[in-house]
């Protein structure tokens, strides 16, 4: 009955010490009320009244108990969707999310931080994950340590995409090398393909390398630069490199953060990357 009496009166506002004068009052309304009505025979009274006030008591004390508890409950579900609503984990685009983080981190939210951040990735099935700390108005030691171990709850929750090294595909058509990557990959994955290909460049004397990247929906700073670096290794091992397949939405996002494949050939798609191979490589036979 407490629990439903508290249910019902905190919703409309009421506050702890007007339900407990409100069950006090009551508790000495009865009172009176007993003492009017056996007020001739004292001995039954004071039998009433002993049996009556460890009573009364024990139900002014339940009714108090359950209004506090419900209320914490209540606060306790508030908090929680407090503390959802200011870890926001938003999907950008597909198996990419981002996770702005304002005001202060302690411990509590860093780990309702973690464990947001875990179920988005699951949900979604992210390969990328950007956090912004633009909110976060400052950055000492705690904070620092608290944004480590996030990324490191990651790393844990996908042990075997960390340790293993997707391999891309290279394969050789007449003069070329043709890498067409299958899927996001990480900064681990990028370097094997870069050492891959100058390897296979000198093994098959090859005159030209396109990689292939149509399938990625994210090209960040380190691919970017390990695409460059490609680039000029395999120009050093006489071929030349052509990116092919960069998504308009990627493209734009490169721009606005200021990330360049400068000194690298791009072309729209495979075919167009071929013919440009094609005229660059009759351009330096008739030059020899």
């Amino acid at each position: 009955y407490a629990r439903d009496l508290s249910e019902r009166i905190i919703p409309r506002g009421v506050e702890t010490d007007e339900v407990v004068g409100i069950v006090l009052l009551l508790r000495d309304v009865l009172a009176r009320s007993l003492f009017a009505k056996y007020q001739t025979d004292f001995q039954l009274l004071n039998r009433i009244l002993d049996a009556y006030e460890p009573a009364a008591n024990r139900i002014a004390n339940t009714v108090a108990v359950g209004f506090v508890q419900e209320r914490e409950r209540i606060i306790r579900q508030q908090q929680e969707a407090i503390r959802e609503l200011s870890t926001p984990v938003l999907q950008v685009r597909e198996r990419l999310l981002i996770l702005p983080i304002i005001g202060v981190i302690d411990s509590q939210r860093a780990r309702q931080l973690t464990e947001q951040l875990l179920r988005g990735i699951r949900t979604n099935r992210a390969k990328v994950v950007v956090i912004d700390i633009t909110g976060v108005a400052a950055m000492d030691a705690t904070v620092a340590n608290h944004l480590v171990q996030t990324v490191e709850a990651r790393s844990l929750s996908n042990p075997s995409r960390e340790s293993a090294t997707m391999e891309v595909p290279i394969l050789k058509q007449g003069l070329y090398l043709i890498a067409s990557i299958q899927a996001a990959l990480s900064d681990v994955d990028l370097l094997h393909l870069r050492d891959a290909l100058a390897e296979k460049v000198g093994k098959f004397r090859a005159r030209g390398v396109i990689v292939d990247v149509t399938v990625l929906d994210v090209m960040d700073s380190f691919a970017s630069r390990t695409l460059r670096d490609l680039a000029h290794m395999t120009r050093l091992r006489g071929a030349e490199t052509v990116i092919v397949g960069i998504q308009p939405e990627v493209a734009f996002a490169m721009v606005q953060l200021g990330l360049t494949l400068e000194g690298v050939d791009t072309a729209l798609d495979l075919e167009e990357g071929l013919a440009f191979l094609d005229k660059k490589t009759k351009r330096h036979m008739s030059r020899g």
